[in-house]
């Protein structure tokens, strides 16, 4: 399971959590979308990615997560 964004006190925030049925990780990719909350995503199993999209940011911005880091379509 993939948790990105949320909010703190200080702001929304942009960390990418990785769950694995025990225990919660943070993960340090070396690019990610802009902190945000409310943002949409879905598993597309063809290319098998997570799609990430919009959020507080008022974005229209699509990412991907490929298990291993984050990336803007083109």
């Amino acid at each position: 399971m993939l948790l990105y964004g949320g909010r703190t006190d200080g702001g929304d925030v942009g960390d990418t959590w990785a769950w694995d049925g025990t225990t919660w990780t943070r993960l340090a990719p070396a690019q990610s979308p802009s902190p945000r909350t409310g943002a949409a995503a879905t598993f597309d199993p063809v290319r098998h990615v997570v799609l990430l999209f919009g959020g507080s940011t008022g974005s229209d911005e699509t990412w991907t997560w490929n298990g291993q880091g984050w990336r803007r379509p083109r």
